[in-house]
């Protein structure tokens, strides 16, 4: 990467969307309209790991939702 260059969102995921997804609540990491956002499962979450992490990861802007827990089902089972 050139030097001065700012990375994208896409980047920013590669880069380090393995180790967010290491937390515990974090269910994702993703670009949606280009953007890098951080998927919580909840509200709590979403505001620890706003006050523990930067505003700006190599200078992209992160953004969170909340998605609330998935749970897998069979076809037999009804959500």
């Amino acid at each position: 990467m050139p030097e001065g260059r700012m990375l994208t969102a896409k980047e920013v995921k590669q880069k380090y969307g393995d180790l967010l997804l290491s937390i515990p609540e974090v269910s994702g990491v993703g670009c949606p309209d280009g953007r890098f956002c951080v998927y919580v499962t909840d509200e709590k979450t979403m505001n620890l790991l706003k006050e523990l992490l930067v505003k700006k990861i190599d200078g992209v802007t992160i953004t969170f939702r909340v998605t609330g827990k998935f749970v897998a089902y069979s076809d037999k089972q009804k959500a």
